[in-house]
């Protein structure tokens, strides 16, 4: 015959280990959520520009709003979730909203921000202030012999 024992306390581990399988399980599913939420972003700079790049595949131009504000760059948008009728076996495509905004160097010039959408790539190009770009020194010589710099 099999008797049950019930204890408080070996009912609260049960319960904390379901709860940390729990914790662990919803981690998972949201690094794994089709879910847009957070865009994620490459940011590089040369001489003359910095560069943003996002891949927004199958979000429509006209769903993309860009803003620059006190400094930030705000890239946000939507793509909402298919209506279908049928039931999803497995869905990993991108949908619903996503918001980022990246702070930029006060070296950039506001105005000359130009966004553009191809083949489902964000490309953001903002060019530096003059005063923020190398400048380039020539070196002026004579033919023949150097010119050397004495003390006097």
């Amino acid at each position: 015959m099999l008797t049950t024992y019930w204890s408080p306390t070996l009912s609260a581990s049960f319960n904390g280990a379901r709860q940390e399988l729990e914790n662990a399980f919803k981690q998972i599913y949201q690094q794994h959520q089709p879910s847009a939420g957070r865009l994620p972003l490459t940011i590089w700079e040369d001489d003359q520009h910095v560069y943003l790049e996002a891949d927004l595949p199958g979000f429509p131009r006209e769903s993309i709003d860009i803003r620059f504000r006190e400094g930030r760059l705000c890239i946000s948008g939507e793509r909402p979730v298919s209506k279908d009728d049928g039931n999803y076996w497995h869905n990993e495509r991108m949908f619903g909203a996503f918001s980022r905004t990246v702070s930029l160097p006060e070296t950039i010039d506001p105005s000359s921000i130009e966004a553009e959408l191809v083949d489902g790539v964000l490309s953001i190009t903002v060019t530096k202030k003059p005063e923020a770009q190398p400048l380039k020194i020539p070196v002026k010589g004579h033919n023949g012999q150097a010119k050397r710099i004495t003390k006097s």
